[in-house]
């Protein structure tokens, strides 16, 4: 996990910190949330400004969830010799709060919250300390943490899974890898993954759209679950990987949504997200899958949002309202063209400008005050935004 990221851990603060002055303009305060004793802490949506799975880390009451480095080592990084071990937190008021591992919270393991609904109760992951035999990666489970006490959730067959999202009444989704070979995995894992929904301590399995690969990624209020399905089994010439189609969960029955013509939905991560009226945002391939847009989808149509005039797009939040937020590229040469943040709302996308270069939109609140982060021309750091008014 990315240093750089701590910077978003502060700004995602902002929305409900204001402090009013007499002046009509409202003022933000900075707040840095701070470590277990290591260099960094970050939470979601992304790491590195493009598509990926995003969660739910600020609650209306100001109760902000991620995960900060130890002092202690990772026993298992096998990114470089002196990472640090990750301990999930909560964020309170002023107090940072260790929620601990599947290890206790003195332990070197490592644990992510991914998610907390409005009863402060938080998904997410935990290593367990063991190794997965399948992958020889260190061994991972989805966990709960509810009232200070943290709960293993369990795997579909195999020592890796982890805990995407989670509703008000207690639902959790994610993916499991479940020990079945898997030569052509769209989620490059040398064994199947199941998209599981887990209620009252037992894990379903929610299946497939036809192949053998799925994960989920969003539930809504309503226990509706939308997430990313292999289709088939026959891999495509274009991407070497069968076709991958978004679906919502619903009532037992897993509903394919279709795709923008090509056959990848999900392009470099999940990006898949669900109101609670049932509508699912993400990205499609178009035909050819050599580009992707941002969709919306609804009462059984798939909408292509578009971009600011290039050649692709992503989503990284919706509302309950249906308006979708996320990243889009400009008119420019392929393979080199800038990209803002936008906003679709009733058919209409605004780009949301930038600080000097690129930008990125990364949440949005119930007054329609949107944050992100942007990079100045001639600068490699990217700096915190916030939008409101046009």
């Amino acid at each position: 996990m990315r240093s750089n990221i701590s910077m978003l851990t502060t700004l995602i603060t902002l929305v409900g910190l204001q402090l009013p002055l007499l002046a009509q303009h409202t003022r933000y305060k900075l707040i840095e949330l701070g470590t277990f004793g290591g260099p960094s802490s970050y939470i979601a949506p992304s790491e590195d400004g493009g598509p990926g799975n995003p969660t739910r880390a600020l609650t209306n009451n100001g109760v902000v969830v991620g995960a900060a480095s130890t002092d202690m080592l990772d026993p298992f990084s096998q990114e470089c010799d002196d990472c640090f071990a990750q301990h999930a937190f909560q964020w309170q008021q002023g107090v940072l709060t260790d929620l601990g591992t599947l290890g206790g919270n003195n332990s070197d393991l490592t644990s992510v919250a991914h998610w907390i609904n409005d009863r402060g109760w938080v998904a997410g992951f935990s290593q367990t300390g063991g190794v997965d035999s399948f992958t020889g990666a260190p061994a991972g489970h989805p966990v709960l943490w509810e009232n200070g006490e943290i709960f293993d959730l369990g795997t579909l067959g195999e020592e890796f899974a982890t805990a995407t999202a989670l509703n008000n009444t207690g639902q959790v989704v994610g993916f499991s890898f479940d020990g079945v070979p898997d030569p052509i995995s769209p989620f490059f894992n040398p064994t199947e993954s199941r998209a599981f929904l887990w209620h009252s301590g037992v894990m379903q399995d929610l299946g497939t759209l036809g192949g053998v690969d799925a994960g989920a990624f969003a539930i809504n209020e309503a226990g509706q679950v939308a997430g990313i399905s292999a289709t088939n089994t026959t891999p495509n010439d274009t991407t070497g990987i069968p076709t991958v189609h978004p679906f919502l969960w619903d009532r037992g029955r897993m509903i394919d949504l279709g795709s923008l013509g090509g056959t990848l939905s999900g392009v470099d991560g999940p990006t898949i997200l669900l109101n609670n009226r049932g509508q699912v945002a993400g990205t499609s391939t178009l035909a050819g899958d050599t580009t992707y847009h941002p969709f919306l989808w609804g009462h059984g149509v798939m909408r292509d949002l578009g971009t600011l005039g290039g050649d692709t797009g992503f989503v990284t939040w919706i509302t309950d309202a249906g308006d979708v937020m996320g990243t889009a590229d400009l008119p420019g040469p392929s393979g080199s063209q800038n990209h803002h943040a936008f906003l679709w709302r009733n058919g209409v996308m605004t780009d949301l400008g930038t600080l000097g270069s690129t930008s990125h939109a990364e949440g949005i609140n119930s007054q329609g005050q949107i944050v992100g982060r942007s990079t100045p021309i001639g600068s490699p750091i990217q700096h915190a935004f916030l939008w409101e008014h046009g």
